[in-house]
């Protein structure tokens, strides 16, 4: 069995609230644009845009990964990311929760520090019929999230 080592990557000096998502079922790709969208926003605006891009009013811009991606106007390449969203929607919720636990006010949580990187594949369940096909193995992500309070 493969043992893996995880942890924060950031220390952080201060009261903060931290929530850390393991395997979460998300591309890693479009969770490293999502975060860059986020990084260093208020917590409450975060939240405003995963509820409009939810809704359908807006959208992530893509700065990496946009080979063949459609443009937007005044946006540039960019993508409706909703399975992604959702997850980072759910950590950002309970780093938002921690920080509350802690006593900090919940208008000035900034996102301070936010990190995706891709986590181990999860092995294929089960044989196709005759072995035939391809055993595809689930993509995973790994998500951390730090909020600290910023006046």
């Amino acid at each position: 069995m493969l043992m893996v080592k995880t942890g924060y990557s950031y220390k952080p000096s201060g009261p903060n609230g931290k929530a850390y998502g393991r395997d979460l079922p998300i591309s890693a790709k479009d969770a490293r644009e999502v975060a860059s969208a986020i990084r260093n926003k208020k917590v409450l605006a975060a939240e405003q845009l995963f509820d409009d891009v939810l809704d359908g009013k807006a959208f992530i811009q893509f700065k990496r990964y946009n080979q063949e991606l459609a443009h937007r106007k005044k946006i540039g390449p960019a993508r409706q990311p909703i399975n992604t969203v959702k997850e980072f929607a759910k950590v950002l919720r309970n780093a938002k929760e921690n920080a509350k636990s802690q006593g900090l006010a919940e208008a000035n949580l900034v996102v301070t520090h936010i990190s995706a990187h891709k986590a181990l594949h999860k092995r294929p369940r089960g044989a196709r019929a005759f072995s035939k096909g391809p055993q595809r193995r689930s993509r995973r992500t790994n998500l951390e999230i730090i909020v600290e309070e910023r006046k």
